[in-house]
């Protein structure tokens, strides 16, 4: 999937109510799985967290791209 497929108005978050990283993340990816952007979200979810680990995706002011690759 393309990034492009999945920056619509229905998945681009400005206000979020999560206050850790963790929490953006779940927030986002039930967003996402709402749009029916997303096959598996419990996997999904996973790949994104390693992936924070390995490296931050955060652009700064606030700003992310959390990305990862699932099969």
């Amino acid at each position: 999937m393309r990034i492009t497929e999945l920056l619509t108005k229905e998945t681009i978050a400005m206000d979020l109510s999560a206050t850790t990283k963790d929490g953006v993340i779940d927030q986002l990816a039930q967003q996402l799985n709402q749009a029916g952007k997303l096959n598996q979200l419990d996997d999904y979810i996973a790949a994104i967290h390693k992936r924070e680990q390995q490296s931050s995706t955060g652009i700064g002011e606030g700003i992310a791209i959390p990305h990862a690759k699932v099969e």
